[in-house]
């Protein structure tokens, strides 16, 4: 994971094909890395990949790609079009399974609010 977080660090269009492959990396703490690598590195990528992405058995890599989808609309760096894609994505990932995901995925859209996604809980 330490290797896959330098290449984000590194930064530049070179790092986008090891940062894709590394999602399909067995570990989870790697697959993770990458979606955060990514998202610094090269974040409209992550539109490309977040279909993928979504159906990973690892609640702790659609809550990276929750992270870094909301990273990037809040930017300011994605197009009209781009933020666009970006809320339907997030919109798609509200009704997740594991709970933090559908909370981060509905506080990214505005549809929820903290309280209520956790059953009163902060």
């Amino acid at each position: 994971a330490s290797a896959v977080q330098a290449l984000g660090e590194l930064g530049g269009a070179g790092v986008v094909p090891p940062l894709l492959a590394a999602l399909r990396a067995p570990p989870e703490e790697v697959r993770v890395a990458a979606l955060d690598a990514l998202a610094r590195a090269a974040p409209d990528r992550l539109l490309e990949i977040a279909d993928a992405v979504r159906e990973d058995p690892s609640p702790a890599v659609r809550l990276a790609l929750v992270r870094g989808l909301a990273r990037f609309g809040a930017s300011g760096q994605a197009s009209a079009p781009a933020r666009e894609a970006l809320q339907r994505q997030l919109r798609r990932l509200e009704p997740d399974p594991d709970p933090r995901v559908a909370e981060a995925a509905g506080l990214a859209t505005g549809g929820r609010k903290a309280g209520l996604a956790t059953g009163g809980r902060k």
